[in-house]
């Protein structure tokens, strides 16, 4: 099963090892500005994905978001929620070498900074498997900032939280069974002592940015946490 593709204003293919992993990019209405490597949940660079490149590059921001199942899915492959998309989905999840994603996504952070439209530096924003990544790829390179949504990977890197250097800012759900309390408070005494450290826990489930997500979508927190990232953003990788 595939769902709608996103449409970035090009594609870079980045050359590694085993061959090239596709990087979106998208533009903001000045052509440069600060990098954002987008990293998605497990059905790829989708629509969803494309609607919130554009959020970013709204704000100033060069977006790119790199196919990180480059190594096991079909090139351009985005899966759906449908009960044969998810099946399919987490099959190519459970192929994929998630260490060597993060790698990946890490050269992606990189080859984005390079772009000539590129203005500075770059940081990272995820969800879900791409929120853990945010938090992997902020512990193991150098990004203006991360920001990541509901991942419930992070809870079990908790120990990662060492290695971070740069702000970073985690959404979670309150009722968001992945991610119960108890390990949202393990990451929290992690990043403990922490000025530019934030976590925000919110009164929804997982995926509850994603209006394509069901009866797991909230609106109003989605809005709530969007405004949390955006002035996030703005006070650590400013869009001018």
């Amino acid at each position: 099963m595939t769902a709608a593709p996103a449409n970035a204003d090009r594609i870079e293919q980045i050359g590694l090892d085993a061959g090239s992993m596709p990087l979106h990019v998208w533009l903001p209405a000045t052509g440069h500005g600060p990098g954002i490597l987008l990293v998605s949940e497990i059905f790829g660079v989708n629509g969803y994905i494309d609607s919130v490149a554009r959020r970013l590059t709204a704000l100033g921001y060069v977006v790119g978001a790199p196919e990180l199942f480059w190594r096991v899915a079909p090139a351009g492959w985005v899966g759906d929620r449908s009960e044969a998309g998810l099946t399919e989905a987490m099959g190519f999840a459970g192929k994929l070498d998630f260490e060597q994603a993060i790698t990946d996504a890490v050269s992606g952070l990189d080859y984005l900074t390079a772009l000539p439209e590129v203005d500075g530096t770059a940081g990272v924003l995820g969800f879900c498997m791409g929120g853990a990544a945010a938090w992997l790829v902020a512990a193991g390179a150098s990004p203006s900032v991360a920001v990541g949504y509901y991942g419930s990977r992070i809870t079990g890197a908790v120990e990662r939280a060492a290695d971070i250097t740069c702000p970073v800012l985690l959404h979670f759900g309150a009722t968001d069974g992945s991610t119960p309390p108890e390990a949202i408070d393990r990451v929290r005494a992690a990043l403990a002592g922490r000025p530019d450290a934030r976590i925000e826990v919110h009164d929804a489930g997982h995926a509850f940015d994603n209006p394509g997500a069901g009866d797991m979508y909230d609106a109003a927190v989605a809005a709530t946490a969007w405004a949390q990232t955006e002035d996030f953003l703005a006070a650590h990788l400013p869009a001018v």
